[in-house]
């Protein structure tokens, strides 16, 4: 479907773009001929990541490739997947990225927690962290993994898709736990916390039914106006396998300016044009992060800095 989708649009390109010109010039807009350079771009930077992917299985199967260089052929694929979509996207949407935080991080390996905000910040850190050697593993969603690309390379490298509110959390938490083990100080376990994208309804939605249940979260999450109360289930997972490296961190990967941008729809809109997004990085040793009851206080009280830290921004 992408290869055959790609074909149609680059021979409908002469086409097209006199008609999305005549119809940018009625509207003054230019909206229409970013919304067909960006859709362009995607199909395309997506057919040479589905045809490296390719050819580095064909390799494998040869064993020309094998274990580390197999794994980091993969890793370099995945971070210039990442860092062309999101240029992609910043130049053409025309978006400044401002970074508050250490100019380097310390050797880890390293535990990010991250905001979830849009449909795009699960490329920041593939982005950003690779400029620097880490190799990040994430926790996605398996619906991820319609994309072929992201299925091809991601289920090569040691990430864990899982489904939100499976049948079987007690399988999800070792896929999780599992990202743990066999760590370099060069590696990232990635997670998003709060488990879904923030948007206003679903904060409403989620103190509705907190409030139902009657549960204790309920006077934390009311308190969170940007940001969805995290849960720590998924930290506990992991850290109970990375707590054997002395020199683990637990980084907060913070961050505003992606808000709204919860679809593909949405890149399309003027909505997304000119953004500033703003990244803050906090690091803390996990020796120091409590465990058990403690660690959802800890982590509670740290999203509630980072919801403060949102709020003076947009203000």
């Amino acid at each position: 479907m992408v290869f055959t989708t790609t074909l149609v649009v680059t021979v409908l390109w002469p086409a097209a773009l006199p008609l999305v010109l005549f119809l940018d010039a009625r509207s003054g807009r230019a909206s229409g001929l970013r919304a067909l350079l960006l859709c362009s771009a995607f199909l395309w930077i997506e057919i040479a990541g589905i045809t490296t992917a390719l050819v580095l299985g064909f390799l494998g199967m040869l064993r020309l490739l094998r274990d580390s260089r197999y794994q980091d052929a993969h890793y370099r694929l995945q971070r210039w997947w990442a860092a062309a979509l999101f240029k992609t996207l910043s130049y053409l949407l025309c978006w400044e990225l401002e970074f508050d935080g250490p100019d380097s991080l310390a050797q880890g390996p390293l535990l990010i927690l991250s905001r979830h905000a849009s449909i795009i910040d699960t490329l920041l850190p593939a982005v950003l962290l690779g400029r620097i050697g880490y190799q990040p593993r994430y926790v996605m969603k398996r619906a991820l993994l319609w994309d072929p690309c992201l299925d091809l390379v991601g289920q090569r490298l040691p990430n864990a898709f899982v489904t939100r509110g499976g049948k079987h959390p007690e399988l999800e938490a070792k896929r999780i736990a599992a990202l743990g083990q066999d760590v370099t100080q060069m590696d990232a376990i990635v997670l998003y916390p709060e488990g879904t994208r923030f948007t206003p309804e679903r904060r409403n939605r989620h103190i509705a039914a907190l409030r139902r249940s009657d549960d204790p979260r309920l006077p934390v999450a009311e308190t969170l106006q940007h940001t969805l109360v995290p849960r720590a289930r998924g930290i506990e997972a992991v850290t109970s396998t990375l707590r054997q490296a002395p020199s683990a961190a637990v980084v907060l990967f913070e961050h505003t300016g992606l808000e709204g941008l919860t679809g593909a729809r949405d890149l399309l809109t003027s909505a997304a044009f000119g953004r500033r997004i703003t990244l803050r990085l906090r690091t803390f040793p996990l020796a120091d992060v409590p465990v058990g009851p403690e660690l959802e206080r800890w982590l509670h009280m740290r999203w509630q800095e980072m919801d403060a830290w949102i709020a003076r921004i947009l203000r």
